[in-house]
């Protein structure tokens, strides 16, 4: 092992508190702000939204979200889908970050366990069961369990800053280059990845200069492009083929990508 992976990552945890929340819980609107406090929510089912400083993330099953000391944050559940969560809190000190803080500037506070879902909700489980129900030696569980959560989350967040993670706006560029006739939303295109649709916004405008319905759009437009230059399809039929179901707006859309009604387009491309 090299000198940087036998240095100590996280310098000090304190576990504090856990609990157990449902749909059928009245929900904290706004946590209580404290200069010593994490907190992490486990999202165990459902969907919702959490507001952290004034923006609005979509949480899912399978998410945690990162809320670092002095920040007020807002948890709201769907109806349809009640949210069912861990809560838990803590004070950390991870090296070479101020306390409290896990996250680094400008990165999403909502983080897509994904391949990690079982293990996390198995240590969330057992350090509510610690916490509910404590015997000798609890208090060292459930630091050694949050510190472990804590280490695996900052790998996580690590590994969505390098290059490979793209893969996420691979996979959806590739599947708005194949299903852009179908009426798409950007909470469709997050399910896809597994992340919140702010995440996929912010990594898909990085990587590809544009955001993912922008983009989409774009291809839409680019095969209207085609059909216009190679076919004798009418304009409305164009339309509906690349997802507009109203010529109407197709044209308004058209002529502000392409600078002409679809129309001219093809009178100028067959001159």
């Amino acid at each position: 092992m090299s000198q940087s992976g036998q240095s100590m990552l996280v310098e000090a945890l304190e576990f504090l508190s856990a609990k157990r929340m449902d749909g059928n819980d009245p929900w904290p609107q706004i946590s209580e702000p404290c200069a010593d406090v994490t907190s992490l929510v486990f999202i165990k089912g459902g969907r919702g939204e959490s507001v952290i400083e004034n923006v609005t993330y979509s949480v899912r099953e399978g998410d945690i979200v990162i809320c670092h000391p002095l920040v007020p944050f807002q948890l709201r559940s769907s109806a349809d889908h009640p949210l069912m969560i861990i809560y838990c809190t803590f004070s950390i000190h991870v090296s070479g970050k101020n306390k409290g803080q896990l996250l680094d500037a400008g990165q999403c506070p909502v983080v897509p366990l994904r391949n990690n879902l079982r293990a996390m909700g198995n240590y969330f489980e057992a350090i509510v069961h610690e916490y509910e129900h404590p015997s000798a030696g609890s208090r060292e569980i459930v630091n050694s369990l949050m510190k472990t959560i804590t280490i695996m989350l900052i790998r996580m967040l690590e590994a969505m800053k390098v290059p490979e993670y793209t893969s996420i706006t691979q996979t959806v560029k590739e599947y708005i280059q194949s299903h852009f006739e179908q009426e798409l939303t950007l909470n469709d295109l997050a399910e896809l990845v597994y992340v919140s649709p702010y995440h996929l916004v912010h990594t898909f405008k990085n990587d590809v200069g544009m955001a993912p319905i922008q983009y989409l759009i774009h291809c839409r437009i680019e095969e209207a492009k085609r059909l216009l230059r190679s076919t004798e399809l009418s304009v409305s039929d164009i339309s509906f083929r690349v997802g507009y179901p109203n010529s109407n707006y197709f044209n308004q859309i058209f002529k502000k990508m392409a600078g002409v009604t679809p129309g001219k387009y093809r009178s100028d491309a067959r001159r």
